[in-house]
């Protein structure tokens, strides 16, 4: 897998990295102030039949060296086989978070790998969301782009590329 990273404080780049992991913000946190992460990972043939590739961007401010920042991460789920196959009915979303409430979230599906994208009616349920998803005939693959705030202003915005197969 490729993955390229970058990081800033208070709009000034930090460093880039292909390398996973928090190098850059952990060495600074002393310091406070606003944070952006940047992920773009994807992957080569022959890996490339399911999330072919993951983006992702946090946004968050950060004033305490002594604890972890609270990243904001939407998360997914759908009746899927040991294939990751599935019909693409029904999806359910949540957002983990830190102690500040979500106040936002939005979910976007491309059935064309990313090429088209268009919004989902999210209905919240329980502690989180379902929507209803519609492939068209002789789609293969259902791509996923969300993103979502908390009250403290933290942001997230990720996007999977091939997250599953329909059936």
């Amino acid at each position: 897998m490729a993955t390229a990273k970058s990081e800033t404080r208070d709009g000034v780049e930090l460093g880039r990295s292909t390398e996973p992991g928090w190098a850059f913000v952990e060495g600074v946190a002393k310091a406070g102030g606003a944070y952006t992460v940047h992920v773009d990972a994807t992957r080569s043939a022959p890996w490339t039949t399911l999330t072919s590739r993951l983006r992702a961007d946090w946004a968050f401010t950060w004033a305490d060296p002594d604890t972890r920042p609270t990243l904001l991460a939407v998360r997914y789920s759908t009746p899927l086989d040991e294939h990751n196959r599935g019909p693409g009915r029904q999806l359910g979303v949540w957002v983990e978070h830190g102690a500040a409430p979500v106040n936002s979230v939005r979910v976007e599906v491309s059935y064309d790998d990313g090429a088209h994208w268009s919004p989902t009616v999210l209905r919240r349920g329980g502690p989180g969301w379902t929507a209803a998803l519609n492939p068209p005939r002789g789609a293969h693959y259902v791509s996923l782009r969300a993103t979502a705030t908390d009250t403290s202003g933290s942001r997230v915005s990720q996007e999977v590329l091939r997250a599953f197969a329909l059936t």
